[in-house]
């Protein structure tokens, strides 16, 4: 059995089409996105400091605002969708996971 954690990582504030790249331990797999303490977070599951995660890698997730269009790649992957209250107008995004690079 492969021991994991949970890692919350923040989105930077949201524009539209914004590629997001943040390091994650390889084999890292995003798990859902939502608001928490006022910012964008994306979820995910990693390998726990215990099984030796040494290598990282720049994780690209692209945010998208509802209502835009927008080109993805094969592989991207839906992560979720959060929604950011400005102004008392709700703007929702969409996250999508396009893979890494070490």
């Amino acid at each position: 059995m492969k021991s994991k954690i949970i890692w919350r990582y923040t989105l930077s504030p949201p524009k539209t089409g914004t590629i997001v790249t943040i390091e994650m331990p390889v084999g890292a797999e995003p798990l859902s996105v939502g608001m928490a303490h006022g910012e964008a977070n994306v979820w995910a599951e990693v390998p726990s400091l215990d099984a030796g995660v040494s290598m990282f890698e720049k994780r690209m997730l692209m945010v998208v605002p509802t209502g835009h269009p927008f080109e993805l790649p094969d592989r991207a992957v839906f992560v979720g969708t959060f929604d950011v209250v400005e102004n008392m107008i709700d703007f929702i995004f969409h996250v999508y996971d396009l893979g890494g690079s070490s």
